[in-house]
């Protein structure tokens, strides 16, 4: 096959997944075999494609078994992407914090009690209504460091760090490959039989 960057001996990933539906068919399979991630929202799949097909479309696998390379890359989906997903989930949350929230601080609840076989147990981390005895210290946030806080927590490459995993299943020299030339008959060299 005529390519304008060359010729590989490999397909690139997007001549083995030209679509979603070819793509969600194997990770079903390998769901099945046990490589299955676990995935708490079932569209992050298709985000996994398509953040596959930005990154590594035109990429050549560096594996000449096609099927070795799917496996390595459902496994690889299968280690990383709850981790990437959850890690997605938290920056969501962050990201959503209003700034109430963001400036409450910690709390800190001493507790005595008179009548220590009665109720309320004084192990509880809430504040009681009524209570014999019950020390209650609040702490409040400046604006400053709660969002000194927020910042730190933020983090830009979630994404990135996931999709790099990737890269090893690809090759990463820019250049067409030779193609392999086997010698089956030694006269078909020109050799002479005698020799």
């Amino acid at each position: 096959m005529f390519s304008l960057y060359g010729n590989y001996r490999t397909r690139s990933f997007n001549e083995i997944y030209d679509n979603l539906a070819d793509f969600t068919t194997d990770f079903n399979y390998y769901k099945t075999v046990g490589l299955n991630p676990g995935f708490a929202d079932p569209n992050s799949i298709n985000t996994v494609f398509y953040l596959l097909c930005a990154r590594y479309g035109n990429s050549h696998i560096a594996n000449s078994d096609e099927n070795q390379f799917k496996i390595k890359l459902f496994s690889y989906i299968f280690q990383f992407a709850p981790y990437w997903e959850k890690k997605l989930s938290i920056q969501a949350t962050l990201r959503g914090l209003t700034e109430a929230q963001l400036l409450e601080g910690s709390k800190q609840i001493n507790n005595h009690s008179y009548n220590p076989s009665t109720a309320p147990s004084t192990a509880t981390t809430e504040e009681f209504e009524t209570t014999n005895e019950q020390t209650a210290t609040k702490f409040k946030k400046s604006r400053l460091d709660a969002y000194g806080i927020l910042s730190e927590l933020l983090e830009r490459d979630v994404t990135e760090e996931f999709i790099n995993k990737f890269k090893k299943l690809f090759l990463v020299v820019v250049e067409p490959q030779l193609p392999l030339w086997y010698v089956t008959d030694p006269n078909e060299e020109g050799e002479d039989e005698n020799v």
